[in-house]
């Protein structure tokens, strides 16, 4: 159901429940004693996505409101413990908001490969591969004839792409799965037939058509690299990118608190926590 669609069925809930009053003071979907939840507050929950989005957050509004009432009647609003963990939590939420201007924001600039690929030379031996790794590309098809034509076209010198295409024009819906110039591991890597092929293949070979319970694969291992050894950049980038990025956070957050405690006096005298109270 579209947005628009929802919010008609929505207006259309506003009006029955009218009850006399004036349209402009009926904006609301529902009400508990004095408390309202407008129409504009409940597209703001909802994105305006689903009824059933709008019906599960009011029915939610309604439940709280009826808590928090009785709970304000009987008192617990001003309650010392209460407003305790109100206050710690607006302090949690102000810390937060901070560090997310003067910290985390920062991480929207792009760090482009050049530096990347800096970091990676900077940190070759923290980044050796705990697994052995293989980079390759293959088909997997339904049939094995489809599969031993696109071998043939690329036995032919036909690039991967062009085989690729012939073959699924000359079968459509022949082809089942397709990854071009991925990396795998033992256990990312399905069928485990196609693992154990990788490991006999030479760089560039071409496979025969593999059968497995998934269908007839045709592959080619790009390279492989082994347990322990520097692996190819592409396929650290990411662990790469997020390890400068923690480095950019932990810095930006320790030159944030050493400019903090240089415009604050600030005082610790865990001594006197430890004296006896009868001193």
């Amino acid at each position: 159901m579209n947005s628009k669609l929802v919010w008609l069925l929505v207006g259309g809930m506003l009006a029955g429940g009218g009850c006399g009053r004036d349209a402009g003071e009926d904006r609301y979907v529902a009400r508990v004693g004095d408390a309202v939840l407008t129409i504009e507050e409940l597209r703001e929950y909802t994105g305006g996505d689903t009824l059933e989005a709008a019906r599960a957050i009011v029915a939610s509004w309604v439940t709280n409101q009826m808590l928090y009432q009785e709970a304000r009647r009987r008192g617990y609003v001003d309650a010392n413990e209460v407003v305790r963990q109100v206050e710690e939590a607006k302090r949690q939420l102000a810390i937060n908001a901070l560090l997310q201007h003067e910290v985390f924001n920062a991480d929207t600039a792009t760090i482009n490969d050049e530096r990347l690929q800096q970091e990676f030379e900077a940190h070759r031996d923290a980044l050796r591969l705990r697994e052995d790794v293989v980079n390759i590309s293959f088909v997997i098809f339904g049939e094995r004839d489809a599969a031993n034509a696109f071998r043939s076209k690329l036995l032919q010198g036909k690039s991967w792409k062009t085989a690729f295409d012939e073959v699924n024009a000359e079968m459509p819906g022949a082809m089942l799965r397709e990854a071009a110039h991925h990396y795998y591991t033992q256990a990312t890597l399905y069928p485990e037939e196609l693992w154990k092929a990788a490991r006999m293949l030479k760089p560039e070979e071409v496979s025969y058509a593999i059968r497995s319970p998934a269908g007839y694969a045709v592959m080619i291992v790009h390279a492989t690299k082994k347990q322990g050894e520097i692996p190819d950049f592409d396929y650290v980038k990411e662990e790469v990118r997020s390890r400068f990025l923690l480095q950019q956070r932990r810095r930006r957050y320790n030159e944030l608190l050493a400019q903090l405690r240089s415009q604050h006096d600030i005082e610790v005298h865990l001594s006197n926590h430890e004296r006896p109270p009868h001193e």
